[in-house]
């Protein structure tokens, strides 16, 4: 609500701004919304450069941009600096910074009418652009919520972005023809996560939690436990952890395969009742307004999951959160890892089809999960919490996998990581020029990708650039393509990405545009940020610079 930002003006633009960016000048984006922090001293919502440069300037925006609910603090700001519409302000409405003390600005002449000319035509496009005029059609088509259709589409979600991390000696999938029993260990393997989230909660049909994915699944095929193992609230008269611990070990040892659903928890949220769903919690891991104070899992888990492994080394455990968590207490004793995230209404059935092979997992890290806390940039470098209420990104560009990698700082598992069932070959890289060579240069990234296992996957290739002498600081390499691609077993395909100039450039704030050097660039491409397969050279036979609205139509 008050944290001042402060970054330099190549990671806003090379880092921060390229996803914005996109949304407005590639999806077309009606609305943009206004984040509640300051940035370079000004809050976003009122944020000149960010709002009447970037946005509407370089980009050419033409939406209406839209407050967070309360993040509008000055009238005159707020008008002058690019917000079209306020939101959730805590007044009577008439006393919004954007109603009557507006009007009375216009009155008075503090405004030009021409401002609020170009709000109302902002709000107006949108407004068109929804329908929100056309007359009702009482006999027209109606829409359909929850069909099967839909109900397929959010299985089909979770499973694809589920993540193998780990899964020595084929431990996964599992052969129920060859298992009699199985424990389902963790609590949140039954909590129900939908309804939680604050803001960003959903009003979901109904979930079918990891434990209920499993039951179905199995059917009478084989007989399913389910032990706690450990509590988020721990209540006078309930087992304490050892015993939760004491019983999961009992339960392990007795079943052939013990499945160990641990993590974290969304956030209920303020003024949210709890509807009686598991237990409510009074500790937040994956929530808004706060941050998390470290990486590793609460309520013991890590002990659990020592001991459960220890009882039973036919251990897999599924990791429920939005992020990392750290592992290393425990990971080189549990042959399976499964990041699973938060999967939704149909997030138990994708589970189970991926533990039980009916769905090969495919899905890729879109994070760098570290080994530790100390590892990530803001905490090696001593930048976080701030200070004075200023948070510095002092990392600049080293964001993500290009901390790690530049450095160089040994991951955890890497940016782009994901196992499959099966196995995948990379060949024949050719780097082929694009289009009129007198106009702006492209390539087109061509390989073979080939499923050399014996079961049909998918994988995603990912295609980083790296120059080899730049003239200034440049990450060691960078993502800029990457492509996806169902096989057969034995079945090859040939995938082409292209590379405009923009993947070969950076932002100068000298010249206040993108400069793609002359020199020598390596094209790599790999299965993950650590795990690249092929390379190859590409020549830029002259420097070209580009203005930001010109390289966003590359």
């Amino acid at each position: 609500m008050s944290v001042d930002v402060e970054m330099d003006e190549r990671a806003l633009r090379e880092i921060y701004l390229p996803a914005f960016k996109a949304a407005v000048r590639e999806g077309g984006v009606l609305c943009v919304m206004g984040a509640y922090n300051r940035f370079r001293g000004d809050f976003c919502c009122e944020n000149d450069y960010l709002l009447n440069h970037v946005l509407k300037g370089d980009w050419g925006f033409r939406g209406a941009v839209i407050s967070d609910w309360g993040a509008v603090h000055d009238t005159r700001a707020a008008v002058l600096h690019g917000l079209d519409l306020e939101m959730g302000t805590e007044l009577p409405y008439d006393q919004f910074h954007l109603a009557q003390p507006f009007l009375d600005g216009i009155r008075r002449g503090l405004y030009p009418v021409a401002l609020l000319d170009d709000k109302v035509r902002r709000n107006l496009r949108v407004m068109l652009a929804t329908g929100a005029f056309d007359p009702p059609n009482p006999g027209g088509p109606s829409g359909a919520i929850n069909t099967p259709e839909h109900q397929a589409v959010a299985r089909r979600v979770a499973a694809e972005s589920m993540v193998l991390l780990k899964n020595d000696n084929r431990a996964l999938p599992l052969e129920l023809e060859k298992i009699s029993s199985i424990v389902v260990i963790g609590e949140d393997a039954v909590r129900l996560q939908c309804h939680l989230g604050g803001s960003a909660r959903l009003k979901a049909f109904y979930e079918v939690s990891p434990l209920e994915g499993i039951l179905r699944r199995v059917g009478p095929r084989a007989n399913v436990t389910f032990s706690q193992g450990y509590s988020s609230r721990l209540t006078p008269g309930a087992p304490d952890s050892a015993t939760l611990i004491a019983n999961a070990v009992r339960a392990a040892r007795s079943a052939d395969v013990a499945v160990i659903v641990a993590g974290l928890n969304l956030a209920r949220g303020r003024n949210y009742t709890d509807i009686g769903l598991v237990q409510g919690d009074d500790e937040h891991f994956d929530a808004e307004e706060a941050d998390r104070k470290d990486l590793g899992l609460p309520y013991n888990q890590d002990e659990l999951i020592r001991s459960v492994v220890a009882a039973n080394p036919k251990t897999v455990v599924v990791l429920v959160s939005a992020g990392a968590v750290e592992m290393g207490s425990w990971l080189g004793r549990v042959p399976a890892v499964l990041q699973a995230w938060y999967g939704g209404m149909e997030g138990g059935n994708a589970l189970a089809g991926i533990l039980f092979g009916d769905i090969n997992p495919s899905g890729k890290l879109p994070c760098t999960f570290p080994v530790r806390l100390s590892d990530s940039p803001a905490h090696a470098l001593g930048a976080y919490p701030g200070r004075d209420g200023v948070e510095r990104y002092s990392e600049g560009l080293l964001v993500g996998y290009r901390w790690y990698d530049t450095r160089p700082v040994a991951p955890l598992f890497p940016f782009g990581h994901g196992l499959s069932y099966t196995r995948f070959g990379y060949s024949g890289l050719r780097i082929v020029r694009e289009g009129d060579p007198s106009t702006t240069p492209a390539w087109a990234v061509r390989f073979d990708v080939t499923n050399i296992g014996d079961r049909a996957g998918a994988e995603t290739a990912q295609i980083y650039v790296r120059e080899l002498h730049p003239g200034v600081f440049r990450p060691f390499k960078e993502l800029k393509g990457f492509s996806k691609v169902f096989l057969e077993p034995g079945e090859k395909r040939t995938l082409s990405v292209t590379l405009p100039i923009a993947a070969l450039s950076f932002y100068s704030p000298g010249l206040a545009a993108w400069v793609a050097d002359k020199g020598e660039f390596g094209v790599m491409v790999g299965s993950s940020s650590r795990d690249i397969r092929l390379q190859g050279p590409l020549r830029l036979e002259r420097t070209t610079v580009l203005a930001d609205r010109e390289l966003g139509r590359q």
